[in-house]
């Protein structure tokens, strides 16, 4: 085949998209607001950019020329280009790093679904991490793509050699996702969600609706539920679905059932505050999760990390929301995020979330990954803002880098993630912030 009619074909090939096409533009929101390495990166991250309409080839081009390091991209598109779909994965993930964002009301579908995916964050302590969320009344789509080619254009061993192509150049976009994997070793895209995708028709769409399609796919969904009261129903509940989530596999549903008999074990934890609890399957300690909680602790956002484990292999850690206590079937439509707002710490245990107030000046900062001292260096200590409240903290390493810990009376954040207070490792001293979304601790001594 000519080059040219090659060409012509592969841009033509796209995902399907059901309704009349509409450009993509793009529009800067806030190019001032704290990218994804500073203490906003959490829930309070504001958009600097929103792409809207139909993606086509070229339209990397318009983005490129706005797009800052650690930038967070709203989308709300259709689809369209699958080939410029891949050459933003490789933009965000090879070049300027952006997180994605579905807000409220919007659809992201067809190729827009795999920018989504695509949405990374670098965690200066440890590495790369997906950064992607979706609001609860969103849509987000996926489908196999569909070979769009103007009729009686092509001769039909013309349309079958692209089509052959095309096919090639979806298998290496989604390679591109598929065998990426996190910091921790997770899956970027999950096989099973490839799997669901390719069984969806062109004509068709596959909605993320469930609480087990969004924690089986790592797709977080937002404002976070209020936290419940933490029983035994939802400890076994939680246990199902991560154990089921860490092996990328459908959760069960029925806590009730034989095959999904689970026994709650309870002892001393790393220290006298705290209490370990294991949940496990027959009571083998064969298969189930374990996690620490501080005692008498009355609330689902007690729990801050649960680890899943097989036999003696311990999985990474997975942080935790309250979405994760539901059943796996339960439709997000039908859970209440009206009343989605952080609730106050138990009275009976305060977490120690602000310091007292300390001098700036040169520390000593240690990260501990896995029971281990990744890393250890000198570091200065700035103080951005201090109040009666809270303080924000910069921790400047040599090479330029900074870990930043907010203190607030109702909690921490450590570059974004949700933080928590922890007293220092074995052989540590200082203040330290356990990192919930990675299970790092960082420790900050003045010597």
């Amino acid at each position: 085949m000519h080059p040219f009619a090659r060409a012509a074909l592969l841009s033509a090939f796209s995902l399907f998209v059901a309704s009349a096409p509409r450009a993509a533009e793009f529009s800067v929101l806030d190019l001032k607001a704290p990218n994804l390495n500073e203490e906003e990166a959490g829930d309070k991250a504001r958009c600097h950019y929103r792409m809207t309409g139909t993606l086509e080839n070229g339209d990397l081009d318009k983005f490129r020329s706005m797009a800052i390091d650690g930038g967070l991209l709203c989308l709300d598109s259709p689809g369209g280009s699958f080939a410029e779909a891949v050459r933003f994965i490789d933009f965000m993930q090879n070049g300027t790093r952006q997180g994605t964002r579905l807000e409220a009301g919007t659809r992201c579908e067809s190729a827009c679904a795999l920018i989504f995916m695509a949405g990374i964050h670098h965690a200066f302590e440890v590495g790369e991490y997906p950064w992607r969320e979706m609001h609860h009344t969103a849509r987000l789509g996926f489908h196999s793509p569909a070979l769009v080619v103007p009729q009686g254009q092509y001769d039909e061993g013309a349309v079958n050699a692209a089509y052959k192509i095309a096919l090639q150049s979806v298998s290496g976009a989604i390679d591109k996702l598929v065998r990426k994997r996190d910091f921790d070793g997770a899956t970027w895209f999950p096989t099973s969600l490839l799997s669901a995708m390719l069984a969806t028709p062109p004509d068709s769409m596959t909605y993320v609706t469930t609480v087990g399609q969004a924690g089986q796919w790592n797709i977080p969904v937002r404002p976070k539920l209020a936290p419940q009261p933490l029983d035994e129903v939802r400890l076994k509940t939680l246990c199902l679905n991560v154990m089921a989530w860490s092996r990328d596999d459908t959760a069960p549903t029925d806590v009730n059932a034989d095959e999904n008999f689970l026994e709650i074990n309870r002892s001393k934890g790393s220290s006298d505050d705290l209490e370990k609890v294991t949940v496990s399957q027959a009571g083998m300690w064969e298969r189930g999760c374990r996690f620490e909680i501080k005692r008498g602790a009355r609330l689902t956002s007690d729990i801050s990390f649960v680890v899943p484990f097989t036999d003696i292999n311990t999985e990474p850690q997975i942080a935790v929301e309250t979405l994760h206590f539901h059943r796996a079937d339960t439709q997000l439509a039908d859970l209440d995020f009206s009343s989605a707002a952080p609730a106050p710490q138990p009275a009976a245990t305060p977490a120690p979330n602000v310091s007292p107030p300390s001098p700036g000046g040169a520390m000593i900062c240690t990260v501990v990954s896995g029971g281990r001292v990744t890393d250890k260096e000198p570091c200065t200590k700035i103080f951005r803002e201090q109040t009666s409240t809270g303080a924000i903290v910069d921790y400047v390493w040599p090479s330029g880098g900074k870990t930043v810990v907010v203190m607030k009376m109702q909690g921490r954040e450590i570059n974004g993630a949700p933080g928590q207070w922890i007293s220092p490792p074995p052989g540590l001293s200082g203040d330290c912030t356990l990192n919930m979304r990675t299970g790092n601790t960082f420790c900050a001594d003045p010597g």
